[in-house]
């Protein structure tokens, strides 16, 4: 373990060595218009003419079309003078000096907030990262918060707690070539495995998420992937944990999906869109592991994953939307153990501490799943359902000891979840036909500050009214429910009411505040009951 930790300082080195330049850089932008010139040009600015006068943050803001309305604000206000043209003074996508120099680039609701590319868009570099910190308090019943070793589901207390810290880097190379690289150092593990101390004693190791190579625009078949990635099964699974609508994913993705691995598995896929973007396809062929490091040993205990999505509605650049899809898997086990488990949908420490609420362990000979796919958006109104549909074969137990073990045959298990959400704001959902899922949304006014009364960066199509320098508001509710009982496999039944409260302060970043309301069906009903949270989470990226 030690090595493994040793092996990422190099990298952690090269991306804190990126953000510093990135951050000095956005600075420079910060400030306004910034030229691009020569070592050896000193800057001119027009006779009569000072910094001041340039455009300031928030007019070149305005001047931006607007992420969540689609309308335009202000137009700019240049000084008069050669050197103070457009081409000259260019506040998101630098001016390039000509040729193939690079140029960097920057405009509010891009994918990453700072990257550098060539004219001619054969070359791109960009870092990038997230943080998310957590609050949590929890509340139960001492029956359903007894030992594990007794039915229960361990202490629930309140914690804090860095859910997510990863730094990337990634770009593209000669235009059909992508790359990304992507790291997360607050993954937990417990340094006393061998219980030699009576309790878990955390740690945190880096550990690759996204590690992959992208070969594109592929004649007939569109686009290869390899490396360590997200199968493509479960549209809240494709959104990125940067643009969730709750703190959580729901109970069925933690029980089906995420597998231990983070779900993020090492293979090869194929994926396109079809139709003018309004179809999509993915296959592809992973290994099966059970670990977040994106490696496994084994022979076979492959995974073939496939997803079909359309969008049979889609008007106003995605302002209405329907979204139907159906993802597909089979799998070998890894080691010949399946394991489904689910835990609070408020997570109260690192990993290893985490209360697992559902749990379910066989052995057997694979898995297959099936997950259907809805989502509707009109406007700033979201609904949004999935149903994970899984079984097992030859499931037997116990899944591990000397024995004797009991073949029950074909176990089947099931889960899902609805939501709807609504912006008071305006805004609504922004959708990317490029992977078919949500991705990040842009206020139409970013928060200005506490006094909402006096001009801000607002936009024209809400002066006077609600968003006036108040960033996006977002209202969210959630049912899910796992069923992990089945032919005499008891792993126990959950439902959970989640409702939730999203403040976007600008694309970049928000505040989430989740209430959720839990009941346990244990294998044992003396430990049955309900289980509350409160977690309120600062998240931020670029």
């Amino acid at each position: 373990m030690i090595r493994r930790i040793r092996s990422f300082d190099l990298v952690a080195l090269l991306m804190v060595s990126a953000l510093m330049s990135s951050t000095v850089l956005a600075q420079e932008f910060s400030k306004g218009y910034v030229r691009l010139r020569d070592a050896d040009e000193a800057p001119v600015l027009p006779k009569g003419t000072t910094y001041s006068e340039l455009p300031s943050p928030d007019e070149i803001m305005n001047s931006m079309p607007s992420g969540g309305s689609g309308d335009k604000g202000k137009p700019l206000s240049m000084p008069a003078s050669s050197n103070m043209a457009p081409s000259n003074f260019l506040p998101f996508e630098q001016r390039a000096m000509g040729g193939n120099d690079p140029f960097l680039k920057f405009k509010p609701g891009d994918e990453h907030f700072l990257h550098v590319e060539t004219p001619d868009a054969a070359f791109k570099f960009f870092v990038g990262g997230r943080l998310q910190i957590d609050g949590t308090w929890l509340s139960t019943n001492d029956a359903v918060q007894a030992p594990r070793s007794k039915g229960g589901i361990g202490d629930v207390q309140d914690a804090v707690n860095f859910r997510r810290a990863r730094f990337d880097f990634g770009g593209t190379l000669y235009k059909n070539i992508d790359f990304l690289m992507e790291f997360d150092f607050v993954n937990t593990f417990n340094t006393d495995p061998g219980g030699t101390t009576g309790n878990v004693v955390p740690a945190n190791t880096p550990a690759p998420t996204d590690l992959w190579v992208t070969f594109k625009d592929i004649p007939y078949v569109g686009n290869l992937r390899v490396g360590n990635q997200k199968p493509p099964v479960s549209f809240e699974h494709q959104t990125s944990s940067r643009f969730l609508n709750f703190m959580e994913r729901s109970l069925a993705f933690d029980a089906f999906v995420e597998n231990q691995d983070n779900g993020f598995e090492p293979g090869v896929m194929l994926f396109n869109q079809f139709l003018d973007k309004r179809l999509y396809g993915a296959l592809g062929v992973f290994k099966n592991t059970r670990n977040v490091f994106g490696w496994n040993t084994g022979d076979g205990e492959y995974d073939l994953t496939g997803r079909i999505a359309y969008l049979p509605v889609w008007e106003n650049d995605g302002e209405q939307l329907v979204h139907l899809g159906v993802g597909v898997s089979h799998r070998d086990l890894d080691d010949h153990v399946e394991r489904l488990r689910a835990r609070l949908m408020i997570r109260d420490g690192p990993a290893v501490l985490h209360n697992v609420v559902a749990d379910a362990i066989m052995m057997g000979s694979g898995r297959d799943m099936i997950v259907p796919e809805f989502v509707a958006v009109n406007g700033p109104w979201t609904l949004q359902t999935e149903y994970y549909a899984t079984q097992v074969g030859n499931a037997t137990i116990p899944a591990t000891g000397p024995g004797p073990r009991l073949n029950l045959g074909t176990a089947f298990f099931q889960g899902g979840y609805a939501e709807v959400l609504y912006f008071i704001t305006g805004e609504h959902k922004t959708y990317d036909r490029g992977r078919f899922a949500f991705t990040r949304v842009t206020p139409r006014s970013n928060f200005s500050g506490f006094n909402w009364n006096q001009a801000g960066d607002e936009c024209e199509s809400c002066k006077g009214g609600m968003g006036h320098g108040m960033g996006a508001w977002e209202l969210g509710l959630r049912v899910s429910f796992l069923d992990l009982d089945n032919n005499g496999i008891k792993g126990g039944m959950t439902q959970d009411v989640t409702l939730g409260l999203n403040w976007y302060l600008n694309p970049y970043m928000k505040w989430q505040l989740n209430y959720t309301c839990l009941y346990r069906n244990a294998p044992n009903p003396a430990n049955d009951g309900y289980v509350q949270g409160l977690g309120l989470r600062l998240a931020m990226d670029f």
